[in-house]
């Protein structure tokens, strides 16, 4: 749900524009990746620290970047960057997706 209000649920990760502005091009054609495995990445760059931490947090972001369409390399670019705008808060979209869910709020 994190995603679709337009901020991880790991809260800060360490990449900002300035990490972004580096990543490569998109280069698929067909989405690949999943919900699950984007986790797993932001999981995995908000726990990079220490020396070395920039080379390593950019080349994780060119792995998950090269994986990505152009229409994902941009909601994670703007994701990453807390740029993310869609107009609902927070609240709505909890209530919406436990609607969908067919789960009580």
């Amino acid at each position: 749900m994190a995603f679709l209000c337009g901020e991880p649920r790991q809260g800060r990760i360490g990449v900002g524009w300035a990490s972004l502005s580096g990543v490569i091009a998109s280069s698929n054609k067909v989405p690949t990746l999943s919900l699950g495995e984007v986790d797993a990445a932001i999981t995995d760059l908000a726990s990079i620290s220490g020396s070395g931490s920039v080379e390593l947090r950019a080349a994780r972001l060119d792995e998950l970047f090269a994986r990505a369409t152009s229409d994902e390399r941009d909601f994670l670019l703007r994701l990453f960057g807390g740029e993310l705008r869609q107009g609902a808060l927070e609240s709505l979209v909890g209530d919406a997706v436990a609607r969908a869910a067919g789960v009580e709020v």
